[in-house]
C-alpha cells in the first residue's frame, strides 16, 4: 500500500511550499506534483531538479524524465 501524505497546493493565492527531496515544486500544475512525489522514491534530488527546471521550460513529464536520465542519471 503507497504511504499517504498531506500536500498543500498552490491555489488561488495560497502560500506554497511543497518540497520533493529538498526541491521547490510549487511551479509546477497539481498533477505534475503529485507524479514528481510518486517518482522521488525512485530517484535522487539531482534528478528531481533536472526534471522541475525542464517541466518549467515547457516539456512533458516523460520528456523531462529522459532529458534527466540522460545528463544526470537516476
Amino acid at each position: 500500500m503507497a504511504k499517504k501524505s498531506i500536500i498543500e497546493y498552490n491555489t488561488g493565492g495560497q502560500a506554497c511550499s511543497i518540497k520533493v527531496k529538498g526541491v521547490d515544486i510549487c511551479s509546477l500544475s497539481k498533477r505534475q506534483q503529485t507524479a514528481l512525489q510518486a517518482h522521488s522514491e525512485h530517484h535522487s534530488s539531482k534528478h528531481i531538479q533536472a526534471m522541475v527546471n525542464s517541466m518549467n521550460n515547457g516539456s512533458s513529464f516523460s520528456q523531462s524524465h529522459k532529458d534527466a536520465m540522460q545528463k544526470v542519471g537516476k
